[in-house]
């Protein structure tokens, strides 16, 4: 089973029918937070920057999709009526689009003492 992740503000999202990767915007809470970023809901249907341009109409118009609520939502944290997206959650827009997570923006980081010490698999500190 894969281990699923939290989706954080500046997570990439791509849409069938747009030609390039846009990016989710949190806008339903303002109190939870991993590595200094906003935790994404539900009820964030708001991108800080357009899936390209939408494959559907013509003339070609910018894919600024209109979503729904988000669905395969984490079903154990909420905030009140709000679920935080996971990286396996998707949406339809009302073109017909159907938007999925590229990418959580989490950002990994690692101790200088942890390297330093080879306690990281694979890794080895240099004197």
């Amino acid at each position: 089973m894969k281990n699923r992740n939290y989706v954080v503000d500046g997570g990439m999202v791509t849409c069938s029918l747009g030609t390039a990767t846009g990016r989710i915007q949190v806008t339903s809470q303002q109190k939870i937070y991993i590595g200094g970023k906003l935790k994404v809901t539900d009820q964030d249907t708001s991108l800080a920057l357009p899936c390209g341009t939408c494959n559907r109409s013509s003339p070609s118009q910018p894919c600024t999709p209109q979503l729904q609520r988000w669905k395969n939502a984490s079903k154990k944290t909420t905030i009140g009526n709000k679920k935080f997206l996971m990286d396996d959650s998707y949406t339809q827009c009302r073109f017909g689009g159907i938007l999925t997570i590229q990418q959580h923006a989490q950002e990994a980081t690692v101790s200088l003492t942890a390297f330093i010490a080879g306690s990281l698999p694979g890794l080895s500190g240099m004197y």
